[in-house]
């Protein structure tokens, strides 16, 4: 079985091993965090959450319509079975 990705090696072994810049940020952005007032900390945090939403509702939005025909065919398939 393979093994999930380890998302939380941000250590600086795991920068030089992937050679990334979404590793390189990632430190960046911890680093310049522990120097920033809590308040401030916090609110980007849950900008950044927030941000995670826009691509999950296109996503919903484009799939609305796959979801729409599979669910009248499992309440047709339902429908005939009873």
């Amino acid at each position: 079985m393979a093994r999930p990705p380890e998302f939380g090696n941000l250590s600086l072994t795991g920068v030089w091993l992937m050679g990334s810049v979404t590793c390189s940020f990632r430190l960046l952005v911890i680093f310049l965090g522990a120097f920033q007032k809590v308040g401030l900390v916090w609110d980007f945090s849950d900008t950044m959450n927030g941000a995670m939403a826009i691509p999950n509702l296109i996503g919903l939005i484009g799939l609305s319509g796959v979801l729409a025909k599979a669910s009248r065919e499992q309440k047709e398939k339902a429908r005939l079975e009873v």
